[in-house]
């Protein structure tokens, strides 16, 4: 009698394990890479992104931000499941966690209630955010503002790991940064993480690690604000994105009808009322296309990645007025690496030559009647390869012979 009632206990406690187990780790459904261009984690529209402050990445470093990169490494699910647990973050969405970095990204659950902070930064729309302590006595009514990061420390003796999490509006989504500052030991040398990266042998949560783990811990503020920002800016690189599916769609109003007409002048050199039509078309397309450019760059920095050459292009063929006022935008732009230097001299030069006067690259001209590309007047025609040369552009001679008809 006493074996089958220890049967039914142990059969009992067996399935209060089995219903208690750990559910799987929630990612978020973006797919998250490091950037060269920006230096950040992005996802792959580049909307979202998440900064390291000045800290230089490494591509090849362990990122886990979905199933596949997880089971990777063995025990890294529950290693991630313990820090979510030390922090009652159990039910959090992962976003990413770079070891190297000692940050975790997660979104907090839909009714997440603020658990009491230990500080709170405010004002983080200021180019000085404040912060402040909070002590056992003070009035705390949960409700943080869009402004502010509540920020609390949780210690988990068995991974000997001290980790600072801080809750934190990113654009319209409510977050966490989790800090995990984490001495080596058996669960962490077990976990593979490339490179091998922890923070000490001995055990950070000693007293003899007290002012170094001040000082990082002190740190990561600047990064938590860079991020508050970057998540402010998400809706605007969304537009930028949403800009640079237009802009392709403006280059084909602008480069179609004008391979029309060359076909067309080609193929049917006498058909005068075809080389109309196509005219009026590149006349309408350019009139549409160019009141879109001037009112996009009106409103927003050349931040369209390569599509910036296609906003260049809509105001190459506009008017001299029109390049004149965006002239400057094009020549900051080349100055930031946002456009290629050789456009900007074109544009320089043809703004040169519609002024009457000579131009400065040599990019400019007619062909004779033996088909030989003769430039338009140049000023200080000695120096103009070096000129060329800085702004990424080709010796005069060979410029010549490629526009030559030879």
């Amino acid at each position: 009698m006493k074996s089958f009632l220890f049967g039914i206990l142990l059969l009992s406690s067996l399935m209060l394990v089995s219903c208690s187990s750990k559910r799987s780790i929630a990612f978020s459904n973006e797919n998250w890479h490091f950037s060269f261009d920006s230096g950040n984690i992005v996802n792959s529209d580049s909307t979202l992104q998440f900064s390291f402050e000045d800290h230089i990445l490494d591509p090849t470093a362990t990122l886990i931000s979905c199933r596949d990169s997880l089971d990777k490494y063995p025990g890294a699910e529950s290693y991630i499941h313990k820090i979510l647990s030390t922090c009652k973050l159990d039910n959090c969405t992962v976003f990413f966690f770079s070891p190297i970095e000692k940050i975790m990204w997660v979104e907090l659950p839909d009714g997440y209630i603020d658990i009491k902070p230990q500080a709170i930064s405010y004002n983080l729309t200021d180019e000085k955010p404040g912060t402040t302590w909070i002590w056992d006595d003070d009035s705390f009514d949960g409700n943080r503002k869009p402004a502010e990061i509540y920020s609390n420390t949780f210690i988990n003796n068995n991974l000997c790991a001290l980790i600072v999490v801080d809750k934190v509006d990113y654009g319209c989504k409510r977050m966490a940064c989790l800090h995990i500052y984490q001495s080596t030991n058996k669960i962490s040398e077990s976990l593979k993480f490339q490179p091998w990266h922890w923070t000490c042998k001995g055990n950070l949560l000693s007293h003899k690690y007290s002012d170094i783990l001040a000082n990082w811990i002190d740190s990561r503020r600047e990064t938590i604000f860079k991020n508050f920002r970057l998540g402010k800016q998400t809706d605007y690189r969304r537009n930028i994105n949403s800009i640079r599916t237009e802009l392709k769609d403006i280059l084909r109003a602008d480069q179609e009808p004008r391979n029309l007409i060359v076909k067309a002048w080609k193929e049917h050199p006498n058909d005068t009322l075809l080389h109309q039509s196509i005219a009026r078309q590149i006349l309408h397309n350019d009139s549409l296309n160019l009141c879109r450019i001037c009112e996009i760059l009106d409103n927003y920095p050349l931040d369209f990645g390569e599509e910036n050459e296609i906003i260049w292009a809509v105001i190459q063929h506009s008017n001299l007025d029109l390049q004149q006022k965006y002239l400057p935008r094009f020549i900051v732009a080349a100055e930031e690496h946002k456009l290629k230097g050789e456009l900007v001299a074109v544009m320089q030069d043809r703004i040169a030559c519609w002024s009457g006067k000579a131009q400065i690259y040599g990019s400019q001209g007619s062909i004779n009647e033996n088909g030989i590309f003769i430039p338009a007047p140049i000023e200080d025609y000695e120096n103009v390869d070096s000129r060329r040369a800085a702004m990424g552009m080709i010796p005069l001679q060979e410029y010549i012979q490629i526009m030559s008809n030879q």
